[in-house]
């Protein structure tokens, strides 16, 4: 069973970053935070699974393998060719080897947190921070 991955998907689960249209960045696509952001969301469309995983982190691969059940080039082939066109990058901060992108699309937002890898930034999917979904404050209805 594949599990479809969406803006509001990403947020709730933080298995995976989302990206941004716009631009059609260069090759290397990781010159910047927002080039990584930009060639991964473009791969994705493009369903390009290899081209997603080379701009994660190695530790954002296996974290998409361990969730995914799978390889990563297949797992992004089939769950992330189906974002939709109209994402806008927002406010990028970088502060030394890290940084975060603010992402907007479909209604939803999602600050996307990368690393540096040498010269290249990557999406780091275990720095994203996942809502809390704990319980302790909802009200039932009717209770």
């Amino acid at each position: 069973m594949g599990m479809k991955i969406t803006l509001a998907t990403l947020a709730a689960s933080g298995l995976i970053a989302a990206g941004c249209g716009g631009d059609d960045p260069d090759e290397s696509g990781a010159g910047s935070p927002e080039d990584a952001v930009n060639s991964y969301i473009a791969a994705g469309q493009d369903g390009d699974g290899e081209r997603v995983c080379e701009l994660l982190t190695d530790d954002s691969v296996k974290l998409l393998e361990q969730f995914g059940g799978g390889d990563c080039a297949d797992i992004a082939a089939e769950d992330v060719s189906d974002l939709p066109d109209d994402f806008k990058i927002g406010d990028v901060e970088e502060n030394g080897d890290s940084a975060t992108v603010q992402v907007t699309g479909d209604g939803d937002e999602l600050t996307i947190p990368l690393s540096k890898d040498g010269d290249d930034w990557k999406i780091d999917l275990g720095a994203i921070e996942v809502p809390d979904t704990s319980t302790e404050d909802l009200t039932v209805p009717g209770s």
